[in-house]
């Protein structure tokens, strides 16, 4: 993934003086391992570090801009093109924490220096009002039709269609909390979330 030294006070959290970190350094090569045939099984992954290790910041952050911004032009792996990630889902403990992930990325998306490299692509009053865009704190939809959608782990996914699209991704960052964890049929309910509901939908 390119890092872009010229303007590091463009990521908060990121210090291009430290470099980055094996763990996200090996993770993100993991993720980005395609070959033709894989199934959604073989693109399935979880990451897991110490406390602050930056997880939210590379996977529910760079990750998504990067899949946006260059994606839409196309990412390959050996001469492979990756699958596009044109509608995805950002999950969290609650529905208010996965919202914030958005906002990030919607802010974000405002930077003079993405607008320089890939123009505006945020959805205008006119693209709202014609019904081709959203800016809602759940939901984005942006000019070149990709999609974003915040929701909490105990809100389904199974069905959603949003421009006869179904998401193609669907990231949890920290989804289970004391709450949802108290009991084992609560730990049962967020296992079948993931593994049946989500899973499923995607």
């Amino acid at each position: 993934l390119p890092i872009c030294k010229d303007y590091p006070v463009l990521i908060r959290d990121f210090k291009p003086k430290y470099g980055v970190a094996p763990w996200a350094l090996d993770a993100l090569y993991e993720y980005f391992v395609y070959e033709p045939g894989m199934t959604k099984e073989d693109r399935c992954h979880a990451f897991a570090t110490y406390r602050g290790g930056s997880k939210t910041t590379w996977f529910s952050f760079f990750l998504p801009i990067y899949e946006t911004l260059v994606g839409q032009y196309g990412i390959y792996f050996n001469d492979t093109l990756f699958p596009e990630v044109d509608y995805q889902v950002l999950k969290g403990k609650t529905g208010k924490e996965a919202k914030k992930r958005l906002m990030n990325i919607n802010n974000f998306l405002n930077k003079k220096l993405i607008l320089d490299l890939f123009g505006d692509l945020r959805p205008s009053f006119k693209d709202v009002k014609d019904k081709k865009g959203k800016d809602q704190s759940d939901l984005l939809i942006l000019k070149n039709s990709y999609v974003f959608e915040a929701a909490g782990i105990d809100q389904p996914i199974r069905g959603f269609n949003t421009l006869q699209m179904r998401p193609k991704k669907v990231t949890y960052d920290d989804p289970e909390n004391s709450e949802n964890t108290k009991t084992q049929n609560r730990r049962e309910q967020n296992q079948k979330e993931v593994m049946e509901e989500a899973f499923g939908a995607v």
